[in-house]
């Protein structure tokens, strides 16, 4: 468990092929202790599928890796939360499958109603399916229930930007700007909105 963990906090950092490596490593010192511990096995698949989205190095191999980790995760534990978001990710970024992604992003919503990521991930489905306003009601709850996270923060304005919706757009730069108040890029941002 503290191997996934430590997994887990790595992926708060930059994200680069080097962190990736170490993340695909650490879970797979976590699986080899514990074959049955499903949730670091959906982690795995998760962070295989998106190195190989983000044509890393080996990205096959990654692809290859992330199906044997889904199906072992699914296999051990098919309705934990966990697994079943990784699931999503899964069909996302190894496959660009939106459909499936989205099913199980939607069943995920259905156990856990309250959990940002869920919107987030549904926000960028719809997007990429052009449904620009659905898209935007997800991003915007995610942003209601993670009020702090720059991510969710940065997605949403990236969506007001792109539908033109320029006075919304520069209120949540300024709240990007609150949360990062030294970082340049942010204030040059808001500038360029303005």
């Amino acid at each position: 468990y503290d191997l996934f963990l430590q997994a887990r906090q790595l992926a708060n950092g930059e994200y680069t092929p080097a962190m990736v490596r170490k993340q695909i490593q650490l879970l797979q010192n976590a699986v080899k202790l514990d074959p049955d511990f499903a949730e670091a096995w959906a982690e795995l698949a998760d962070v295989c599928a998106l190195a190989h989205f983000n044509y890393f190095e080996g990205s096959d191999g990654l692809l290859t890796q992330a199906s044997a980790a889904i199906v072992r995760a699914t296999r051990l534990a098919p309705d934990d939360p966990t697994v079943i978001g990784d699931l999503g990710t899964y069909y996302y970024y190894g496959f660009r499958d939106y459909t499936r992604a989205a099913e199980q992003y939607g069943r995920l919503a259905q156990l856990q109603p309250n959990d940002p990521s869920v919107y987030n991930s549904l926000g960028l489905i719809l997007r990429r399916q052009g449904q620009w306003a659905e898209s935007l009601a997800n991003f915007r709850r995610a942003v209601e229930l993670d009020p702090a996270n720059l991510k969710y923060l940065n997605l949403l304005a990236d969506n007001l930007q792109a539908g033109r919706r320029w006075d919304e757009a520069m209120t949540i730069q300024r709240r990007i700007i609150a949360l990062l108040p030294n970082d340049i890029r942010e204030q040059l941002r808001l500038a360029v909105l303005a």
